[in-house]
């Protein structure tokens, strides 16, 4: 373990600020996964498990 003079601050301090970034990270990746999917029911995909197209008869 790295002594905390060489560091400059208490580790328990960088353990909060990495569990602040990882979680930022995950709620933005979920944000972004969210989206894709919406934009993509809005564009018509996923109907059927393929992108409705107007050359296309869905039955």
């Amino acid at each position: 373990m790295i002594p905390e003079k060489v560091i400059g601050c208490k580790p328990i301090f960088i353990i909060q600020v990495t569990s602040l970034i990882y979680k930022k990270g995950l709620i933005t990746a979920y944000e972004n996964l969210s989206n894709k999917v919406t934009n993509s029911l809005r564009n018509g995909e996923f109907k059927y498990g393929c992108k409705a197209t107007s050359t296309h008869t869905i039955i």
